[in-house]
């Protein structure tokens, strides 16, 4: 065969290399969609939608592998099956991970908090930027969440604080100072 024909080959017909490589982009692509559409709602849709709406992508090119195979010979239709497989694995798992991705984001924050009333106590007021923990108590104060984004922080006029971070489904969480617990706002 020539070089062109070699191409088509590997894709006509996949080797077990080309599925293992092929199971292993389609793995980390999916995991980066799965992450991204987390965070997403935009009034009807959420996760559910957009995740329901690429598998229903990926079954219609099944069937269309399927026709195409038949008459062509194509034998990809095992390359959309390993994303399929993937797709509703990290579906079941997006949930359970998501869950304690927030709650142990929750406890990381408690630490925070804890140091801003050691903090409140020694000076009288709130520091002014996280960064001041570090300096007057030596606790360096986590800057990423579980969940891989920022925990933000401001001071109010009143002298209280916000201590917040973006949350799954386009919510923020904000840490209620006066009730000592946390909710979650759009």
């Amino acid at each position: 065969m020539n070089k062109k024909g070699d191409h088509e080959a590997v894709v006509i017909k996949p080797t077990r290399q080309v599925i293992v490589v092929y199971g292993i982009i389609s793995f980390w692509v999916l995991i980066f969609i799965t992450w991204k559409l987390s965070f997403i709602w935009s009034f009807v849709f959420g996760f559910h939608h957009y995740m329901a709406g690429l598998f229903v992508f990926l079954l219609a090119m099944l069937l269309f592998s399927k026709m195409i195979g038949s008459v062509l010979r194509y034998k990809i239709n095992q390359l959309i099956v390993i994303s399929i497989v993937q797709l509703v694995f990290l579906w079941l798992l997006a949930f359970p991970v998501g869950e304690w991705q927030i709650k142990s984001s929750f406890v990381r924050a408690q630490a925070t908090i804890d140091h801003l009333e050691v903090y409140k106590k020694q000076t009288g007021t709130y520091p002014d930027d996280l960064r001041q923990l570090k300096k007057a108590l030596g606790y360096e104060t986590p800057r990423l969440t579980n969940l891989g984004t920022t925990y933000k922080y401001q001071i109010l006029d009143n002298g209280s604080y916000r201590l917040w971070f973006d949350s799954y489904h386009g919510y923020k969480a904000h840490y209620n100072q006066e009730r000592d617990d946390w909710f979650f706002d759009d």
